[in-house]
């Protein structure tokens, strides 16, 4: 006798392990906070290198780099690096993280899951109550242990003022959040910006000078990708506390046109001689053709979208909550019909997220020719293909090729 598993949907944790969730908390404090925050110029290709389409720099942005020590905080204490690019999101000017290091593993998966931070594991070797005979506050950034790659000097100046509830210090940031498909080559199963806003509502802040060095010395946290241009300028918070304002609401990245064109035999392998690649785009929702002998891509008929009504169909992964048809139609033959189309196989998506379909065509049927180019006049659909969400491996397709001219065959 067998028993089904009892974890459910609802049942889930918001983070893996989703049985024995390892944050345990929704809203996050940080108690104990000193902070030193270096600003400076960069150049501006390099820094939309690293940028979303969705935000937008000035020229030669602000960039700033933040060692902090957290006395306590919902995951304990720990030490962090920051690198935030100054830019705007629809017309609000927010940072956005292309690279953060910390020293505490609940810190990161809450980071990485949550807010979408690039969060990684890093030897950091920051306290600012650490005595030593120069007066100057020491920051250093290590990955692995023993390769550099940013170290900065604080040297203190004047406290110029205090946070408080009624005056509090906000830092409004922006998350890139990305899950990736399990199946190798398929789109993003995530991909959205997450905002969120660091409130400081305690502390001191202190003024002083800076110096920032990047070692170069890793081209797999290039951190010296972002140069520093002209003059480094450097305050501090000692012993300050924040909290963090999780969002309301999330921006997905939409794809670019670019990436829903279909590719060309230069960059995407074309079938056989025998065979005709179908690819269906998710977007869009049509099919388009690709043909070994005509490299360009013809867009062959649109699919039709109608609502699911059997809610115990399987969902197809390029459909959220409907089912597709889609209508097939051939360069015509001589005798006015499509050719016909048999062994048709629906393999898994290409890595621009289109369903690729093999399609065999009958050695009677015409010359490989796109319809666009066709000398007889408009396709007539003889046959229609129908992909339903309840089979993601197979496709059925009906139709003789001897139908008279404007007939057709369904399955459904």
């Amino acid at each position: 006798m067998s028993i089904n598993g009892k974890q459910t949907r609802s049942s889930l944790a918001q983070t893996m392990p989703v049985h024995a969730d390892p944050l345990s908390f929704t809203n996050a404090s940080f108690r104990g906070v000193n902070q030193v925050t270096f600003s400076y110029r960069t150049h501006t290709d390099a820094a939309a290198a690293l940028l979303p389409a969705e935000l937008e720099i000035e020229q030669n942005p602000k960039v700033s780099v933040m060692f902090l020590s957290y006395g306590f905080s919902s995951v304990g204490p720990f030490r962090e690096y920051i690198h935030i690019v100054h830019a705007r999101f629809r017309g609000e000017e927010v940072g956005f993280v292309p690279h953060i290091f910390i020293s505490n593993e609940r810190g990161m998966l809450a980071g990485r899951e949550r807010e979408g931070y690039p969060k990684l594991l890093g030897e950091i070797d920051f306290d600012m109550n650490r005595a030593n005979v120069y007066g100057m506050v020491t920051a250093q950034l290590s990955r692995p242990a023993g390769i550099t790659l940013a170290q900065g000097i604080f040297r203190p100046s004047e406290l110029v003022g205090e946070i408080s509830e009624d005056e509090p210090q906000t830092i409004k940031a922006i998350g890139l959040r990305v899950f990736g498909s399990a199946v190798p080559g398929g789109p993003l199963t995530v991909c959205e910006l997450v905002p969120s806003t660091l409130e400081f509502y305690a502390g001191e802040i202190w003024s002083g000078d800076g110096s920032l060095t990047f070692t170069g010395a890793s081209a797999f946290s290039a951190l010296h990708e972002l140069p520093t241009v002209g003059a480094v300028e450097a305050t501090a918070f000692y012993n300050a506390a924040f909290r963090l304002r999780r969002p309301t609401v999330t921006y997905q990245v939409r794809r670019s046109r670019e990436a829903y064109q279909t590719r060309t035999a230069t960059d995407w392998p074309p079938p056989s001689q025998q065979h005709r690649t179908l690819y269906l785009d998710a977007a869009s929702m049509s099919l388009i053709a690709h043909s070994p002998t005509h490299p360009s891509s013809t867009t062959y008929a649109s699919s039709r979208r109608r609502r699911r009504t059997d809610r115990a169909t399987p969902r197809a992964p390029w459909s959220d909550s409907t089912v597709t048809t889609a209508s097939l139609m051939m360069p015509r033959r001589k005798d006015g019909c499509a050719p016909p189309i048999a062994n048709s196989i629906l393999s898994g998506p290409d890595p621009t997220g289109r369903f690729r379909l093999m399609l065999a065509r009958s050695p009677s049927s015409a010359a490989s020719v796109p319809a666009s180019t066709s000398k007889s006049g408009p396709v007539q659909p003889c046959s229609k293909q129908v992909l339903n969400s309840s089979s993601r491996s197979s496709a059925t397709t009906t139709g003789n090729g001897a139908c008279p001219t404007g007939a057709s065959s369904t399955t459904g």
